[in-house]
C-alpha cells in the first residue's frame, strides 16, 4: 500500500473519504504489480483526485504482510 501525505503552506493535510470503510484517510492504495511506491502514490492521487503530481518526497516507509502474504 501506498499513500500520500499532501499539506497545503497553512500545514492543513488532505484526506479523502472512504465510503466503504466510512471514514477519512490519505489518498492511496495497493501497488499494481511492477509498481513502486511512488508510481502507485501518483496514479491513486491521480484516481482519486483527478491531480497529476510532478514530485513527491519519502518521508516514511514501512512493511507489513496480511496472511503471510
Amino acid at each position: 500500500v501506498s499513500c500520500a501525505a499532501i499539506q497545503n503552506k497553512n500545514n492543513d493535510y488532505l484526506l479523502v473519504y472512504n465510503k466503504k470503510y466510512n471514514h477519512w484517510q490519505f489518498p492511496g492504495g495497493k501497488l499494481e504489480q511492477g509498481e513502486n511506491a511512488e508510481e502507485a502514490a501518483k496514479s491513486e492521487i491521480f484516481e482519486e483526485l483527478t491531480v497529476v503530481v510532478d514530485s513527491l518526497e519519502k518521508i516514511g516507509e514501512e512493511y507489513f504482510y496480511v496472511n503471510n502474504i
